[in-house]
């Protein structure tokens, strides 16, 4: 079964059913959630009007604290999204931050094609996750972009070390790298432990 769990564009009501769910199915009662929404109007980094949806890390490991971001990048759909920030507590010994996100499109608020919001939060998004380079840091979700994309590849050398790192937990320590497309047929037969 899986570790953790990020899911983007739901609500609370909508976190709360998928603990629900995955602790009936599971026959547990360990599985918690954490959801923020996304903002939908801010001034400058104040949120004026909440989104009816937005980012949720689902995790049946132990948590030692759970930290929200919010990226001020406006897009078409939102000004500002919520980036999840746990530390989990794994009984290998690991305490890995994992990073739950769902990026801006590539869609500017006007409605034209334009990536510089995506580009500047991923960025912002790379400054966190560097602000804990002594740390196995995971990051997960929905990235609004192509795998080969421009910021995707940044995090190139990001997946190398922490493939590193996790390598010493041995065979628990699973790391996987790919597309929704890719993830859909694995984890619906496989135990998916770490997704880059």
């Amino acid at each position: 079964r899986p570790t953790v769990v990020v899911l983007n564009e739901l609500n609370q009501s909508e976190t709360n059913a998928y603990v629900a769910g995955l602790n009936s199915r599971y026959g547990v009662t360990d599985w918690v959630g954490h959801y923020y929404p996304a903002c939908e109007t801010a001034s400058g980094s104040t949120c004026t009007d909440w989104a009816p949806g937005g980012t949720a890390l689902l995790t049946r490991e132990p948590t030692i604290e759970v930290v929200p971001h919010y990226v001020w990048q406006a897009d078409f759909y939102t000004d500002g999204r919520a980036v999840i920030r746990p530390r989990l507590e794994l009984a290998n010994g690991a305490r890995p931050l994992v990073f739950a996100v769902h990026q801006p499109t590539g869609k500017a608020p006007d409605g034209s094609s334009d990536p510089s919001a995506r580009r500047a939060a991923t960025r912002e998004l790379r400054a966190i996750a560097d602000s804990f380079a002594d740390d196995i840091r995971l990051i997960g979700g929905d990235f609004n972009n192509l795998p080969n994309g421009v910021e995707i590849q940044e995090f190139n050398a990001n997946y190398e070390e922490t493939k590193q790192r996790l390598s010493v937990h041995g065979s628990r320590s699973t790391i996987w790298r790919l597309t929704s497309v890719e993830g859909a047929e694995k984890v619906a037969e496989h135990e998916l432990d770490f997704a880059y």
